[in-house]
């Protein structure tokens, strides 16, 4: 369950930029309910939820049930009118993915557009034309390739870039610039932070960084923070030029805050 204002959500609770007139209105996602419920900005009357995607799978018995959301990562556009959600349509080894867009002004469904096997995190473009979807595939000596996804054909792309990540509970996810013009792509094994150009989607220098484990940007866009374990190192959008790294302890707690 998450709560975010205009903006971007997934199951694991984090949020983008707001900065539009919709940025009052508060969504409720539940990923075991797949719904996204809007609330007034008098916060007294919640709207009627909007079915983004499927329920949760609920297993075991009455005394014990234990529930799995199939919603792997919930987001909104800027403008708080359209949801789209990546959520699997099946379990284990066979899972395979798709990527359905729902209207949050009338609740109509679009057609789904199916991502294949290995779909874990995305990033969407603010106008809405194009999702990178960050795929992982094996379990211990894993491979990830970042993929564009035409939201208007559902075409997918070529790999943009590739990396091994070391590990069971490596963790890739894509973040993307207020203004959209660049993704950066953060591997935590490898210590490195990779621009990429969404206008030609094509991959920078890498940016040597110290236990990547997730970025954040300023509110203007003009600083990244690139949060790892137990440190924070601030890169300059401008040129993709890490400054000096803050050190935060060695029991900051920072992993726990992937999803």
């Amino acid at each position: 369950l998450a709560v975010v204002l205009g903006s971007h959500v997934h199951s694991g609770g984090h949020t983008g930029p707001a900065n539009d007139g919709r940025a009052e209105t508060a969504y409720v996602f539940n990923a075991y309910q797949g719904t996204v419920t809007p609330i007034s900005p008098d916060l007294r009357k919640p709207g009627a939820p909007v079915r983004v995607g499927p329920k949760g799978y609920v297993t075991g018995t009455r005394k014990r049930r234990l529930q799995d959301a199939r919603i792997v990562q919930d987001l909104i556009l800027p403008d708080g009118t359209t949801n789209y959600a990546l959520y699997s349509t099946g379990r284990g080894n066979g899972a395979t993915y798709v990527l359905r867009r729902t209207s949050l002004v009338t609740g109509a469904a679009g057609r789904p557009i199916p991502l294949g096997r290995g779909a874990q995190h995305m990033v969407i473009t603010p106008d809405g034309t194009t999702a990178y979807v960050n795929y992982r595939l094996g379990r211990y000596k894993t491979e990830y390739t970042l993929r564009a996804v035409s939201l208007a054909t559902g075409t997918i792309g070529k790999p943009i870039l590739r990396a091994n990540e070391a590990g069971p509970v490596s963790a890739v996810t894509p973040v993307m610039t207020p203004d959209g013009r660049t993704l950066y792509v953060p591997y935590w094994h490898q210590g490195k932070v990779t621009p990429i150009s969404t206008a030609t989607n094509t991959p920078g220098k890498p940016i040597r960084v110290p236990g990547t484990l997730s970025v954040e940007f300023s509110p203007g866009g003009r600083a990244a923070f690139v949060i790892g374990s137990g440190t924070v190192t601030p890169i300059s959008a401008a040129t993709n030029t890490p400054g000096r790294t803050i050190g935060l302890g060695p029991h900051a707690d920072l992993w726990a805050e992937r999803p």
